[in-house]
């Protein structure tokens, strides 16, 4: 959350801030990582990508602690969880459920971003 330039560990650190978008603030980007992981569950058709696909597909749950941010990866048997719900709820999703806007919104945001990593 650091908006001021500052030296921290060595890395410069500067254009942050609480609610600035990422790069300048990874506690956003992993939030992302938070509307991620959900999607699977109840956006089984939405495509974008957070970092890259085989990163994202690799994220099982992310956790926010006092002062850490805490990634946990998926298992062969959480991925073969995620694909026979995937199946399940293709059934009942449509492209209907999709139509307010707010996904394309969304992708839009997430494709503007600086990913330089």
């Amino acid at each position: 959350y650091v908006d001021a330039p500052s030296k921290i560990y060595g890395y410069q650190l500067g254009d942050g801030g609480i609610g600035q978008p990422p790069p300048g603030n990874l506690v956003e980007k992993f939030k992302q990582v938070a509307d991620l992981v959900s999607r699977q569950w109840c956006q089984p058709l939405a495509n974008y990508t957070v970092f890259t696909p085989e990163v994202d597909r690799s994220i099982w749950s992310v956790q926010f602690l006092s002062g850490a941010i805490v990634v946990h990866k998926q298992s062969l048997g959480q991925a073969t969880l995620i694909t026979h719900v995937r199946k399940v709820a293709m059934k009942s999703v449509t492209s209907k459920m999709y139509a307010g806007g707010s996904l394309k919104a969304w992708r839009l945001k997430l494709d503007a971003e600086q990913r330089d990593w």
